[in-house]
């Protein structure tokens, strides 16, 4: 991922046009950095110094400022003028480094391996596990008996002259405990031990239908369409913001909104907004699941779910991208009928050619039920679903099917 960080708008302005920069941020944590990161911006040392113990790369905005402009704010044609530029940076402090890389390291090693003996004792060393061991351990010595019989019954069918130890009723006897011992194991295999893992992908994977539960528009904010151009209101602000094509920088754009008219409420869609963003040159479906208060008009005209339609259409390309509102009226306390509907979705998305693998559930601005409903969804099939924080992070999950370990 690349991070840019700043409170500047000509600093954004100018990364926008000359930087891939997957996230803008006014704040930067680094807990939520993974090793291969990139950050730009003009962090103080400390912060470059954790950056960098994460396996993050820092490349910090340069520019050669004459003295009495410095404190004003500068646009990106400002800041061309005087020759800006990112420049990789590295910095460590020796003994924090070493401590935190080796000893924490080491430490962190200790306590995985203490903490697996004890799952190893306290779980694995179950009446279950043991008793699927046992039936296992039966299946085997049956297959092996099975196996000496049949060379025994090859040997007397060969050369009937020749005397074979082969023993028919125990070998019909052996069958059926095989039989029964294996149906028996993948029964105490599949009905106690967990074979399925809700893995964390730390890249976003590749996504070209993206499945959105949503809320309905609250805070007091109201959403106009006129002549192609999108404006967003609050009661508390003086003025109205005017939306553009650019996504990343309507997102940045809401939150100063918000920020500078002190308004309190959040504007639950942008993080719908977040979710399009993290996947927008590759969609090619957007799919709203609504409940019944979706369906509900904000202004006694247009309902909620067709202004979010709207509000979403705004950014994508619409010859090739295609954004929808699923049909079903869902019951807003019901997980059920969001999994019914989002399990239909992802088949009727799969019938139209999109794999599994390429279609993702995002259930960030939905409530509750929704985002329950929305992971049961992906229990059965080889979709992912992801959620993002209030500073924009997303989170990437998959059920997978793992090995049975200690």
């Amino acid at each position: 991922m690349n991070y840019f960080v700043s409170r500047h708008a000509g600093a954004i302005a100018w990364a926008e046009q000359h930087l891939s920069i997957d996230h803008f941020l006014t704040h930067l944590v680094p807990d939520m950095l993974v090793a291969g990161d990139k950050v730009y911006g003009t962090l103080p040392v400390h912060l470059v110094a954790q950056i960098n113990l994460r396996g993050g790369e820092y490349y910090h905005l340069t520019l050669d400022l004459p003295e009495h402009l410095r404190g004003q704010e500068l646009s990106a044609k400002e800041l061309e003028r005087f020759a800006v530029r990112v420049q990789l940076y590295r910095v460590c402090d020796p003994y924090s480094f070493w401590y935190q890389k080796h000893l924490l390291r080491i430490r962190q090693t200790l306590r995985t391996l203490s903490q697996s003996m004890q799952r190893f004792y306290l779980q694995s060393l179950s009446v279950r596990r043991l008793t699927a061991f046992m039936f296992a351990m039966i299946s085997l010595i049956c297959i092996a008996w099975l196996g000496d019989q049949s060379y025994f019954l090859y040997q007397q069918l060969a050369t009937p002259a020749t005397t074979a130890a082969f023993d028919s009723q125990a070998s019909i006897v052996s069958l059926l405990i095989l039989l029964i011992s294996s149906a028996l194991s993948a029964y105490l295999g599949f009905s106690f031990i967990k074979v399925r893992h809700l893995n964390r992908t730390h890249a976003l994977p590749r996504c070209e239908a993206l499945i959105l539960t949503a809320s309905p528009l609250g805070g007091g904010y109201r959403l106009t369409f006129n002549d192609r151009q999108c404006e967003l209101s609050h009661p508390d602000g003086a003025e109205s913001l005017t939306l553009t094509s650019n996504l990343a920088h309507d997102i940045e754009a809401i939150t100063r909104f918000k920020t500078q008219h002190g308004i309190r409420a959040p504007f639950n869609w942008q993080q719908a907004l977040r979710a399009i963003l993290a996947h927008h040159p590759t969609l090619r479906h957007v799919v709203l699941i609504c409940s019944e208060q979706l369906h509900i008009s904000q202004d006694g005209k247009t309902p909620h779910a067709e202004l979010l339609a709207a509000l979403l259409r705004h950014y994508v390309d619409r010859e090739h991208c295609q954004v929808e509102v699923a049909r079903g009226r869902l019951d807003k306390d019901s997980i059920a009928s969001y999994y019914t509907e989002i399990e239909h979705q992802i088949n009727r998305l799969q019938a139209l050619g999109i794999s599994e693998r390429a279609i993702c559930i995002d259930n960030t601005a939905g409530q509750v039920p929704a985002s329950m409903g929305a992971c049961l969804a992906t229990l059965h099939n080889q979709c992912h679903v992801q959620y993002f924080n209030n500073q924009g992070i997303p989170q990437s999950y998959q059920v997978t099917f793992k090995q049975i370990d200690a």
